[in-house]
């Protein structure tokens, strides 16, 4: 939905490695705290970011969406969640 309104893809990147860095530039470098069990997943070890970024997603996505859509039960931010147990599923979103 956010690309219907930026007119890009949000998370751009040429391979996996510029995709996960493209993610974690916008969403914020996932933790333990936002997603329990992250460090024990395959790979994560050698896939790990190297930097630790803050949430950018209000800074870049206040001004194409309303306030309501970006705090709200129909949240673009929980659309997108790093974690997929605090992921707001397509179905929930639309009620």
């Amino acid at each position: 939905m956010l690309e219907l309104f930026t007119k890009k893809s949000v998370f751009q990147g040429n391979d996996e490695i510029q995709q996960l860095d493209a993610i974690y530039r916008i969403m914020g470098t996932p933790t333990t705290d936002v997603w329990p069990g992250l460090t024990d997943m395959p790979w994560y070890e050698l896939m790990k970011p190297a930097e630790i970024h803050s949430s950018q997603f209000r800074k870049y996505f206040d001004k194409f969406v309303s306030r309501y859509a970006l705090e709200g039960h129909h949240s673009s931010s929980r659309q997108i969640s790093i974690s997929g147990s605090t992921r707001t599923c397509r179905a929930t979103a639309c009620l």
